[in-house]
């Protein structure tokens, strides 16, 4: 697993925490609200240096998704 340095919390996001301070919202929700998904994937993208922080492949916009990735304990247990 590559060690990430995060930048601080994108403003778009913090700004839709508070106005769903109250209300429990799902990834769902927040992927609709475009301006912040994107800062927020902006933002990870960019501290990521383009790579998946678990399989340290090159993220594509054709290639990006929440779980890429296939767990060791998983692969293993197929090559058998």
């Amino acid at each position: 697993m590559k060690n990430v340095l995060k930048s601080p919390e994108p403003e778009e996001l913090k700004n839709y925490k508070l106005q769903y301070s109250s209300q429990f919202k799902r990834w769902k929700h927040l992927k609709s609200n475009r301006m912040t998904f994107n800062a927020v994937l902006q933002t990870l993208v960019a501290d990521q240096k383009g790579l998946c922080a678990y399989c340290e492949m090159s993220i594509h916009e054709n290639n990006r998704s929440v779980d890429h990735f296939i767990p060791r304990k998983q692969s293993i247990n197929k090559r058998k």
